[in-house]
């Protein structure tokens, strides 16, 4: 264990008296001089060689400088991987077009503050010319307005720019005869965020386990990690693993990122799925897994008929969570028999699913990944949502109002970057609180799964292939 400084001045002065005990080895203006320096060069030396012994072990990667790190993972080939900007299609809207309108490279849109919550900012990557002399070209005769689609890109890395269809509508400076902007669609292209040192040893530990083959679940999971965020693998022997023994080889790999893409399916009333006749199902969707929580909307001859439906996710069974899922759009019970009326008509239905899924499974099933004998399946991970609500005490002179807002705003970003399988437990929130200058005590009086009565308390534990997550109406902080 390293001296500390006092515990070096001891031990010089230990030294000294063993040659002589008649040596003045106490603290002066001329004596100590001798004794004060050396003890600070010494303890300095020993605390470094001691964190030299200790960075060794890669699991003391937080250690390491970051020129130490950088050094680590080129010894195996590895660098940290950049993080990129979401990139995706917005459009460009005038009423009307009397003169030449010209939308420059690198002008600046954004989300809406008031109504998306933060301004996140896009820069078109090329320039769009809408020219008078054929407006005809951009007339859009659904949404009776001209329009031209223009690249953008997200002005910072990150999984901020992965923002959903309607989410960008301020133009951040003005340009003659343009009334709007928007996009039409979610952006899901790239927004994926630098790599962190935990990741990267994951990686690291991932190929020294298993050399990076694929058919190794150490290989594999290190290998979708360069696609997603977070993963975890699960085969046959494994908790939480659901697919029956006879399917030899199957292996499931859930993640946790969604990335939202629009769809619209097309089908006639009352052709129900024959095997499930009467179930109340009315459309098995043909994009899998779907977003149950995003909006949907569903017409039948042209009319908006969404509130007599519902999403039913397939959940907990051998294929949830997958291309392979069976997640359906079902009536009412209150609307069976208006549905039964509209026999032969023709539904549309508008939704979201999880297009990151489908990517992923099409890259592991394309031939340079495939594996002989296996049968992997991309699933979605199983997201809980949770709900804190907590009391906060300031000490005299602390704004409590202030102090409970910015903890509020701390817990909500811990809960939502918490990965599959990490707890979230009462003392990592505390903890959180705790660290703010002028918080004196923190209570609780919900710290539980949405599902669970109000005012239970508790640590919270999820499955194998779960992670929790929470909406800014479910974490509450009060200052007092």
């Amino acid at each position: 264990m390293a001296k500390t400084r006092s515990e070096w001045i001891d031990y010089i002065k230990a030294l000294i008296l063993a040659v002589d005990r008649n040596l003045d080895v106490d603290f002066g203006a001329i004596n100590g001089v001798f004794v004060q320096p050396e003890s600070i060069i010494l303890s300095n030396l020993d605390a470094e060689i001691t964190r030299l012994d200790q960075i060794i072990d890669i699991n003391n990667y937080a250690l390491m400088t970051d020129d130490e790190f950088a050094a680590l993972l080129n010894n195996y080939l590895m660098q940290l991987l950049p993080g990129n900007a979401a990139s995706g299609v917005v459009y460009f809207q005038a009423i009307d077009i009397t003169s030449d309108i010209t939308i420059p490279a690198g002008f600046p849109v954004s989300t809406d503050l008031a109504s998306y919550g933060s301004a996140v900012v896009f820069a078109t990557t090329q320039q769009a010319q809408m020219l008078a002399a054929q407006k005809s070209l951009y007339f859009n005769t659904i949404e009776n307005i001209y329009e031209i689609p223009v690249n953008v890109i997200a002005v910072v890395p990150g999984e901020t720019g992965q923002v959903a269809a309607g989410a960008v509508r301020v133009m951040q400076r003005s340009i003659p005869g343009i009334t709007s902007v928007i996009n039409k669609t979610s952006f899901t292209t790239g927004g994926v965020g630098a790599e962190t040192r935990d990741r990267a040893i994951r990686r690291l530990k991932g190929f020294l386990k298993s050399a990076g083959a694929l058919s190794l679940k150490f290989g594999l999971t290190d290998n979708l990690l360069t696609y997603v965020q977070d993963v975890v693998v699960l085969g046959a022997r494994d908790a939480g693993f659901e697919r029956t023994s006879h399917e030899s080889g199957a292996v499931d790999a859930y993640s946790s990122e969604q990335t939202y893409r629009q769809a619209v399916d097309y089908f006639r009333i009352g052709y129900y799925n024959l095997e499930n006749y009467g179930s109340q199902e009315v459309w098995i969707f043909e994009n899998q897994p779907v977003i149950s929580d995003a909006p949907f909307t569903v017409t039948i001859n042209g009319v908006d008929h969404t509130d007599w439906f519902y999403i039913e996710k397939d959940i907990n069974t051998a294929y949830s969570g997958s291309t392979r899922g069976r997640d359906v759009l079902k009536v009412l019970p209150a609307y069976v028999l208006d549905l039964n009326n509209a026999f032969g008509q023709y539904g549309v239905v508008t939704y979201n699913y999880n297009v990151g899924i489908a990517n992923l499974q099409s890259i592991f099933s394309s031939d340079d990944k495939y594996v002989f004998g296996r049968d992997l399946m991309i699933r979605e991970a199983l997201k809980e949502k949770v709900r804190v609500v907590a009391n906060l005490k300031a000490l005299p002179g602390y704004n409590s109002a202030y102090l409970a807002n910015v903890v509020q705003n701390a817990i909500l970003s811990y809960i939502n970057t918490l990965g599959i399988s990490e707890p979230l437990e009462e003392a990592d929130l505390t903890f959180i609180a705790k660290s703010y200058a002028g918080v004196d005590n923190f209570t609780y009086t919900d710290l539980r799964l949405l599902t669970e009565p109000a005012g239970t308390v508790h640590d919270l534990c999820p499955a194998s292939r779960g992670y929790f997550r929470a909406d800014n109406r479910d974490v509450v902080v009060t200052g007092s």
